[in-house]
């Protein structure tokens, strides 16, 4: 109880400190004749009146000065819709040159006040230095150049998006010293396409590009909007080039736009130019058009041992394999035959700025070289031919890394470390061997207890009564193995085979677990965003050895499920799995999602096969075994998905979805505990220590102490993410869901899912947190609060009823009914709920 007691006790503190900086006045330090932008209003229509039309309207005909009461603000100034404008307001605000302070939640000037709280300090101090430079943010003064600026801004956004008849005025609506800035703006109906064709100096080019035709992004009826004819001229630019055409570029296409036509349409003509050279004519220097020709690829020197620095290059030795030429002083550090299946820019073949990035992609898969160049130079002998020259400038091949990180995994203090060895040119063939020596140790809460001499129970709880080490051996072959050559399948990009063997002993107070992997899975990317993973072989060995009380305790619940996620088991599965992301990294103000996708079966070839040879069958327990150990037989999937929506460069909101299911068969009737679903922890329902959540609306007198794990799994978390300083971030989040059995368990009433019951099944996790970016890693503190918990008994499960804290009397008396039946079984008694249960957890990384 003490820890909660210290954590709202900083809490208050945070928000105290929050509301005594915010309630300063944020016009304190505006001087006289100076005024704070405090709002910027986009009134957006296409009927829209001007402000002096409105005043007109509403005083006789006399003009009045442009400001406005927030009485006539509220009125509007639209009246004769022609139809919705096609431009957001959103888009309208971003182009504006004066924005008021950001605002934490959208309410509190929390940067502002910062500020203003500094400038009162004393000048010179580190304190006033951080708080106004680092933290806080002057405030936004009206500039009347400023405004103007934003005016003519609109209206050249408005005019480039197909307005070609909109007007936009503003108005600063001023206080004594706080000015509100509206900009009215009339669009009037936008002109759309009538008519595409295409004008090419190269009759030759007429057939080619009529077939893409079909495929422009000019289509009639469309708005007339310059962002679209840029990327008209872009992807010209693309398919010409990918057809060989190496003197084709953007200046070469040439949109003749005519706005001359009846009911505010316009015609394009697409004009391919040929190539403009320079040449002698009759004696004289003439500019000359040129077709544009077809350049094919001559010869490919690859060059692994470039130095960008050298003042003069040694004349290298040559290896010529599959048409290429590899320059190098002796053996090359990469094998010849992998730089050959790597590079797909192929004498003989057309020009290509397709084949080109792949190629770049390719070689940068390989994680060997630091630098790589692709260059072309067309050949002397004037036939269109280019000569092709990769350079490449190798990378440190070996490297050997130690990390070592404080824990706290939902309450459990602990520190974990690695040594990692990396060699990323094993055999010559960019082979990547990865080795990692990896450890722990843990504070963690015991299951079985003691009791002291006063019948009090007290907790097991030494420090790092827990342990674990390990070793994970991986090898990454940058290639499909058995695959002799690389025009099958060539659509993936950056194919790869991976090889790996984990080792790992796990000590806890509970139990001793063992666990031996061996997996071999290929993976590449279909796409530029996304990643496929297919793993035909998994394999798991799981040993346990349980300690004789927690054994004992285990045995009681009489839960089968329960006990045969901590019995010895096999793993035989294979896995298949799928993401994607819309992240654009070169833009920070884009919206963007994520999801990944998993699908995982396993043991029903080893129960087909075990069926057929004639295995070791136990009639009991209607299973086949394995050297004497009962396999898994499941199949599973689940799905992350996350949507991210951008406010502004500090302040975005999160939503995220998480969902999966595990259908347990018939060799083993529970899924492993490693497959299992659970809830809580540092990236889940974060009010709840990790698998001590659900499943379902059980009752926790019947499965307190225990890891608790499901077969199904739902939640939705949404998150709040607000930038305090360059480094410090703020969030406010809640997550809601729970894990579920999927059949009716007679030790667990309402543990299955239900539908009639899933509202009442549902757990509700409210919270705030603190987050250090320092970009390469996030140092996350998050503190969730149980507002809502499913596993009280019904009328109790409120952490407030509706300010004030409720009472657990139902609670209280069913936990102490419960200790006396485990008294007398010699099990220890369930302690009494007393205040807001809460769970403080200390992270690296975003939850999600």
């Amino acid at each position: 109880m003490k820890p909660v007691l210290h954590i709202l006790k900083a809490l208050v503190f945070v928000v105290a400190a929050l509301l005594l900086v915010t309630g300063c006045n944020p016009t304190r330090y505006v001087n006289e004749g100076e005024h704070l932008v405090v709002k910027n209003v986009i009134h957006l229509s296409s009927g829209i009146k001007s402000p002096e039309e409105f005043a007109d309207s509403n005083a006789g005909g006399v003009k009045r000065a442009l400001v406005y009461s927030k009485k006539q603000m509220k009125q509007g100034f639209g009246s004769d819709e022609i139809e919705e404008p096609e431009v957001s307001e959103e888009d309208l605000l971003a182009l504006l040159r004066q924005k008021p302070n950001r605002k934490v939640a959208g309410i509190i000037p929390f940067h502002l006040a910062a500020w203003n709280t500094a400038n009162r300090m004393k000048d010179g101090t580190k304190r006033k230095n951080f708080l106004q430079n680092t933290v806080g943010e002057a405030p936004v003064l009206f500039e009347q150049t400023l405004f103007e600026r934003s005016t003519d801004q609109i209206e050249r956004f408005m005019k480039s998006s197909g307005y070609f008849r909109s007007r936009v005025e503003a108005v600063a609506i001023k206080d004594e010293n706080t000015v509100e800035m509206h900009y009215y703006v009339y669009s009037g109906k936008p002109y759309r396409l009538r008519k595409l064709s295409f004008a090419l100096e190269d009759t030759a080019l007429r057939t080619m590009v009529s077939e893409k035709e079909l495929n422009s992004k000019l289509n009639r009826g469309d708005r007339f909007d310059t962002k679209t004819f840029e990327q008209e001229r872009s992807r010209l630019t693309t398919w010409m080039k990918d057809h060989g055409y190496y003197t084709f570029e953007k200046i070469h296409v040439i949109f003749d736009i005519d706005t001359n036509v009846k009911g505010m349409r316009y015609d394009v003509a697409v004009r391919l130019r040929n190539l403009r050279e320079s040449k002698q004519v009759n004696g004289k220097d003439s500019i000359v058009s040129v077709r544009h020709v077809k350049y094919r690829i001559n010869d490919v020197f690859i060059n692994p041992v470039y130095d960008a620095q050298a003042v003069s290059q040694v004349a290298p030795d040559t290896i010529s394999i599959r048409g290429y030429t590899i320059l190098s002083r002796g053996k090359p550090p990469v094998r010849p035959f992998r730089l050959a299946r790597t590079v797909r820019i192929t004498p003989g073949d057309l020009y290509s700025t397709k084949q080109t990035q792949y190629t770049y992609g390719r070689l940068k898969s390989l994680n060997n070289f630091r630098f790589i160049d692709i260059r072309y130079e067309p050949v002397e002998s004037g036939e269109p031919l280019l000569d092709t020259r990769i350079n490449l400038s190798m990378a440190p091949k070996q490297s050997v890394t130690v990390e070592a990180t404080g824990t706290n995994r939902s309450g459990n203090l602990g520190i974990s470390g690695s040594v990692n060895y990396q060699n990323k040119n094993l055999l010559r063939g960019a082979e990547q061997l990865n080795v990692s020596l990896f450890g722990g140790l843990e504070a963690q809460r015991t299951v079985t207890q003691t009791e002291n001499s006063s019948s009090e129970t007290i907790e097991t709880f030494t420090p790092f009564n827990t342990y674990q080490i390990g070793m994970e051996v991986r090898l990454d072959i940058p290639d499909f193995l058995f695959q002799k050559t690389t025009e099958r399948l060539a659509w993936f990009k950056e194919p790869k085979t991976s090889i790996a063997v984990t080792v790992d002993r796990q000590v806890r107070p509970d139990y001793l677990r063992d666990l031996l992997n061996a997996s071999y899975f290929i993976s590449g990317r279909i796409r530029d965003q996304d990643q496929l993973t297919f793993a035909p072989v998994d394999i798991s060995l799981i040993q346990l050895d349980k300690d004789p009380e927690f054994e004992l305790k285990l045995q009681n619940t009489n839960n089968s499920l329960l006990i045969n996620s901590f019995n010895d088991h096999l793993i035989p599965a294979s896995r298949l799995s799928y993401s994607y992301s819309t992240q654009d990294l070169d833009n920070e103000l884009k919206n963007f999602y994520y999801y990944k996708a998993n699908l995982e079966w396993a043991g029903n070839l080893a129960r087909l096969a075990s069926q057929t040879l004639g295995g070791n069958f136990v009639d009991s327990t209607n299973s086949y075994l394995i050297n004497n150990i009962r396999f898994a037989q499941y199949v599973k999937v689940d799905l992350d998905a996350v949507k991210v929506n951008v406010l502004d460069k500090n302040t975005r909101f999160v939503y995220r979805f998480y969902g999966g299911v595990g259908v347990p068969l018939t060799n083993l009737n529970a899924l492993p505990f490693d497959r299992s679903f659970f809830g809580g922890g540092s990236n889940g329902i974060r009010a709840w220590n990790i698998r001590t959540l659900g499943p379902g609306s059980a009752a926790d007198t019947n499965v307190i102490a225990i890891d608790q794990v499901g077969e199904m799994h739902l939640e939705l978390n949404l998150e709040y993410r607000l930038g305090l300083t360059d480094i410090v971030e703020a969030a406010v989040f809640a997550d809601i869901g729970n894990i579920w059995l999927l059949r009716y368990d007679p030790q667990r009433p309402n543990a299955e899912f239900s539908v009639r019951r899933f509202p009442e099944d549902l757990a509700i996790a409210p919270g705030m947190g603190l987050r250090l970016n320092f970009n390469f890693f996030i140092i996350r503190l998050d503190w969730g609060m149980q507002l809502r918990n499913p596993a009280l008994p019904a009328g109790e499960r409120w952490a407030f009823q509706p300010w004030l804290f409720q009472p657990k009397e139902k609670t209280n008396e069913f936990r102490a009914e419960a200790s006396r039946v485990r008294v007398d079984q010699g099990l220890d008694p369930l302690p009494t709920y007393r205040g807001i249960q809460s769970t403080l957890n200390l992270a690296i990384g975003y939850p999600f």
